[in-house]
């Protein structure tokens, strides 16, 4: 004897049998629309963590530790904020601060310099937002890609 499966219609397929609602693009458009309203908002404060970032700069000649951790919680905070509304290097930068300062930290060697770098990489790409600019976004973003695969204790092993 063998068993007959037998499926029931779930939510879902009785809501796409269903009139009515709104059609993919409808909804993609409600989205952007919504966005565009808080996008200036989301940008401002976008500038604003950087600048903050930047601030941290002169600590770094002080404990180094302490000030990447602050760093940290800021490029974690960067990479939330960008998403949306930022070419990928942007918050791809801020993920590379904190990969950095991960591998930094697992090696106990510290590099004022490459997080410098970082944060001056981070403001710059903020500042390039056109698609004319794509090319030279990636080229910046690569060189910050190597910067973190240097610090990696595992890439040296």
């Amino acid at each position: 004897m063998k068993a007959k499966l037998s499926y029931g219609p779930t939510g879902l397929n009785r809501r796409v049998r269903t009139d009515g609602g709104l059609t993919q693009a409808e909804a993609v458009k409600a989205v952007e629309a919504r966005l565009d309203t808080i996008k200036a908002d989301v940008l401002a404060s976008l500038d604003t963590l950087i600048e903050e970032m930047l601030a941290e700069k002169p600590a770094l000649s002080g404990d180094i530790s302490a000030t990447c951790g602050r760093l940290y919680a800021f490029a974690s905070q960067v990479v939330g904020v960008a998403g949306p509304f930022c070419p990928p290097e942007v918050p791809g930068a801020a993920v590379s601060l904190c990969e950095l300062i991960d591998h930094m930290g697992a090696s106990g060697k510290w590099s004022a310099g490459a997080v410098i770098v970082h944060l001056d990489s981070l403001k710059l790409l903020r500042s390039m937002p056109d698609e004319g600019q794509k090319a030279a976004r990636e080229k910046i973003f690569s060189g910050l890609r190597k910067i973190t695969l240097q610090a990696d204790p595992k890439a040296a092993t």
